[in-house]
């Protein structure tokens, strides 16, 4: 289209994202991707002129082709027939865009930055955080992709900064508001992304220690120093170095500001006054629920963010949308906002931590509510609901519609926000009058109206308001596709899922909110919005909702490896929306997909019951005998790894029918090694070895010779398991030989680690410190957690062997929280059996009584044996030595203590006596793990050996 051209100052112009140019909301359509790159640069000079050379050094880097000055003659003519004389002009110093700098959405941007950043400094974060959100909220994606020239880069360069500033300037106005827990997640996906912007880092380590994660924010640091060495060979900077003695000897300049909850908007409460005084009362007395009931748009969520602000202790914010009634799944999302949770402790415990405010907005009645009230004395509960939750305790203040005289103030407000200069004065009264009356005194619906006077004058306002409801005057089709969404959503999300639309006009009309980098719907928009989709043909709403699913199984696809991934967590409500279409569908190859994705998540998060009904599910509906077997596997591995014999086996054992029944070698060997291992974890050592047996012949049936080689490892492992370690050895020297013809460093780390094993148990410490730094160099050359967990356990084992137990410690100690952290239960009461046995070698016997029962009742509980001929070996010895000593004074009570910590709690073994030799539980901070000389016990190194930093396996140890 040609852009009108009496009125040059409707161009809108959109730099943040795909180039968009508009003519008073109607696409503009300018051409090629050099005419495209013209019109940036001219935009990009803010209305001055920019010459010809200019223009023709900046398009093609100083190599201009023949003929270019006709060329850029040729396309600003192409542009001045698109846009008209009076927005692309010739002047005597070149071409001109002449628009006003309100029409780039890059002014505005700066504009908002700038402002956010004045108001951070001024110890403004409400403010701050205003500005800046919607500073952000104008990027639609990576920027001027159409100026490929060096220039390109430069001014790239230049937004990316500043968008990285006016985050960065976000995150602190959220954590200057108390939302250090809430922003933990963001922080670590940012870190995942920028992992050399300390900015990101220090931040992440402050939310951290301020959501009672000391440990986790001192291993942020350590993978900061790691890969500033091994990238750039610097060390952190000053400030962050800083930052990191702060929490270490937690300083008062990290305590958190008490008493900020969820940010009061910046304009106050209009009105409410008596149900403000009878909230307060409420929440002052001993009132512990409190439920503000009353209809959609009422201002329910607003007055409850006004009366969490006033609260004296810490707030926590829970959405309708993020929880769907499903009990287990509000646990989980209370966990989450508290910080993620520590090992062994429940959301109780945590919520007993201080005094604590839980709003729980449009939360359907649940018995979970009830029961955290009682468990948790001190926590209260703030609830909004269309009528009362019906639950013992509970306090219900009615939450009515506005007064007509408190409705003039709210529309005078907003509509003043929307045109500067709006009054409510003597000449527009009745019309403000009757357009209220119409809305009958709802804030939400008052606002959206205020909102159209930008551009609808009053009179046109009311009639269309006669016709139809307010939202339906402002419902765009974008809007119905928005509410496909669940608990807000990204910008990739929208663009893959979504048509297009103007979701920048949705946000200056308050109907979409912006959350940092994240949108979501107010609740009663989303409703509106929800039943419009639901108007449209069958066959829309269905690729709607599968373009939506097969987006959030892509997502969940690239994130299922990860123990506990930053970005998916986030994610739930929507991947719950994905899984709920997939089993109304019956597509079972979805649902299976998405089943497998999430089951790690699920189990990580303590989300058993819906891992069984979308397990059950997903059976059901697999499309083939291939899929159940994969599904089965997946569950008996993860369940495995969890130390849940009970639900394993089975699963494995109908694992291993199903790809029987399907005939597919490889898949059939891969459950029968998985059976092997849960037989062997449970001590029936022959039957692990007919199972691997057989799992062998099936991948050679199949030709899977790679996994041949590695079934030859797990014999070795169980060949040495039954007293034959020369046999053993011979497996393990293959599979260390292929691991290296393959430069497969994780496969090489495991031979390694088993190596060293048998050189220890032959007595041969050199050897078996040489295998040992091979194996610390292998598994720090990749990602992996687990893999990093496993080496550091096998070298506390042999270090033990080796007569080292100070270096065991630091070894073990490192192992635990990976073994936690990425999910690997299973290994968990052997290594502390082990830690046992180092407390008694460094003379602390109590801790050493402790630590033993703790692991012998750990795996009592599971159904567990000791796995390693070596272990057996080793913890043998120490009961033998604490049996020759006689017994202890205190060995009863510290025996019964030790048998007492529930599984896998490891924060109650975290107290300093616990560890041995008075030392805290810590994470591995970085330091050298070393082999230490030693004149007692078998043979050992005759001098120190440390392993280099770089070799610092548990720097990742963050949960």
């Amino acid at each position: 289209m040609t852009l009108r051209q009496d009125d040059p100052s409707r161009l809108a112009i959109r730099l943040l994202g795909p180039l968009d140019v508009t003519d008073d909301g109607t696409p503009v359509t300018l051409g090629g991707r050099q005419l495209r790159a013209v019109f940036i640069l001219l935009a990009l000079s803010a209305g001055g002129p920019v010459s010809a050379d200019r223009l023709i050094n900046q398009l093609w880097d100083d190599e201009p082709p023949t003929g270019a000055v006709n060329t850029i003659q040729v396309y600003v003519s192409r542009l001045r027939r698109v846009l008209g004389e009076p927005v692309l002009l010739t002047t005597a110093h070149g071409y001109r865009l002449d628009v006003p700098p309100e029409a780039l959405d890059l002014y505005r941007f700066e504009q908002a930055e700038a402002a956010g950043q004045a108001a951070l400094a001024a110890g403004d974060p409400a403010g701050a955080a205003r500005e800046l959100r919607a500073a952000l909220g104008l990027w639609r994606g990576p920027a001027l992709t159409d100026l490929t020239s060096s220039i390109g880069e430069v001014h790239r360069a230049r937004l990316e900064g500043l968008r990285l500033s006016a985050l960065a300037g976000r995150l602190d106005a959220d954590a200057a508001l108390g939302q250090d827990a809430a922003i933990v997640p963001e922080l670590q996906e940012l870190v995942r992304r920028y992992p050399l912007d300390e900015r990101f880092t220090g931040q992440l380590m402050t939310a951290l220690y301020r959501s009672g994660r000391q440990a986790d924010a001192l291993a942020a640091f350590a993978v900061a120093k790691r890969r500033l060495g091994a990238e750039l060979g610097v060390d952190p900077s000053p400030e962050l170095q800083g930052r990191y003695a702060e929490v270490l000897r937690h300083a008062t300049s990290l305590t958190p500001p008490r008493g900020t909850g969820p940010s009061r908007p910046s304009s106050g409460l209009i009105g409410r006054a008596a149900e403000l005084a009878r909230g307060r009362e409420l929440l002052a007395g001993k009132s512990r629920l409190v439920t503000l009931a009353g209809p959609g748009g009422v201002g329910k969520s607003r007055l409850a963010e006004e009366l969490a602000a006033g609260f004296p202790g810490r707030t926590l914010r829970v959405g309708l949308e993020e929880v769907r009634g499903d009990e287990e799944e509000l646990l989980a999302t209370i966990g989450k906002g508290l910080g993620g949770g520590r090992p062994g402790e429940t959301v109780a415990a945590r919520l007993e931590e201080e005094p604590t405010l839980l709003v729980l907005d449009e939360v359907e009645p649940t018995a979970a509510i009830s029961r955290l009230l009682e468990h948790a004395p001190s926590l209260r509960v703030l609830a909004t609901a269309r009528s009362a939750l019906q639950l013992s305790g509970e306090q219900v203040l009615p939450v009515p519609a506005l007064s007509l005289d408190e409705a003039v103030q709210l529309f005078h407000h907003r509509a003043g926000a929307a045109r500067p200069g709006f009054e409510v004065s003597s000449v527009n009264a009745d019309e403000v009058h009757a357009v209220l009356r119409q809305l009958g005194g709802l804030p939400l619906a008052i606002e959206l109206a205020a909102a159209q006077i930008r551009t609808r004058p009053l009179e046109e306002l009311r009639r269309r308001l006669l016709k139809a409801d307010v939202l339906e005057v402002v419902m765009q089709g974008l809007l119905a596709d928005l509410s496909v969404f669940r608990g807000g959503w990204t910008l990739d999300a929208m663009q893959a899922v979504c048509a297009t639309g103007n979701v920048e006009g949705l946000i200056e009309s308050h109907l979409v909110l912006v959350e940092g980098d994240r949108f979501r719907l107010p609740g009663l928009v989303r409703e509106y919005a929800a039943a419009r989709l639901a108007e449209r043909p069958a066959e829309q709403r269905r690729v709607l909702l599968e373009r939506h699913a097969r987006y959030y199984a892509g997502l969940a696809r690239s994130r299922a490896d990860e123990p506990d991934p930053a970005g998916l967590e986030i994610e739930s409500a929507n991947l719950r929306a994905a899984l709920e279409h997939a089993a109304a569908a019956r597509d079972g190859s979805l649902l299976v997909n998405l089943v497998l994705s999430r089951l790690g998540q699920w189990l990580h998060t303590g989300r058993r019951r819906q891992a069984d009904r979308w397990v059950r599910a997903a059976k059901k509906l697999a499309t083939s005998d291939y899929e159940r077997a994969q599904l089965l596997l997946t569950v008996g591995n993860r369940a495995l790894a969890r130390a849940d014999l009970s639900r394993a086996e089975p699963a494995l054992a109908e694992a291993h029918q199903a790809a029987s029944r399907f005939g597919e070698g490889e898949l059939t060997a891969r459950t029968l090694a998985a059976r092997s291992v849960a037989a062997r974890a449970g001590g029936r050592h022959q039957q692990a070895l007919d199972l691997i047996e057989k799992a062998l012949q099936e991948a050679r049936d199949a030709g899977a010779w790679a996994m041949v080689v590695r079934l030859g490892n797990e014999r070795g492992e169980l060949l040495d398991e039954t007293g034959h370690p020369d046999a053993a050895h011979s497996l393990f020297e293959s599979f260390r030989a292929w691991s290296q013809v393959e430069q497969a460093t994780s496969n090489l780390a495991v031979a390694l680690v088993n190596l060293a094993v048998v050189a220890a148990g032959q007595n041969d410490p050199e050897r078996a410190s040489q295998l040992l730094a091979e194996a610390a160099a292998a598994a720090t050359s990749g990602p992996s957690v687990p893999l990093r967990a496993d080496v550091l356990a096998g070298t506390g084992l042999v270090q033990l062997r080796l007569g080292c137990p100070d270096a065991a410690g630091t070894a073990l100690r490192a192992a635990l929280p990976l073994m936690y952290a990425s999910g690997r239960l299973i290994s968990l009461p052997d290594a502390v059996s082990l830690l046992g046995a180092v407390a008694l070698a460094e003379g602390d016997r109590r801790s050493a009584v402790r630590l033993l029962a703790t692991g012998r009742a750990w795996r009592q509980q599971r159904g567990l044996a000791v796995v390693g001929r070596l272990t057996r070996e080793v913890l043998a010895a120490t009961l033998l030595e604490l049996e020759r000593a006689g017994p202890g004074e205190h060995d009863a009570l510290d025996d019964e203590q030790g048998a007492a910590v529930p599984f896998a709690a490891l924060d109650v073994l975290g107290s300093p006596a616990a560890w041995g030799a008075g030392r805290p539980f810590v994470p591995y901070s970085g330091q050298s793990v070393q082999i230490l000389d030693s004149r007692a016990g078998p043979p050992v190194l005759g001098n120190r050996i440390t392993l280099p930093e770089q070799h610092g396996l548990a720097a990742d140890s963050s949960p």
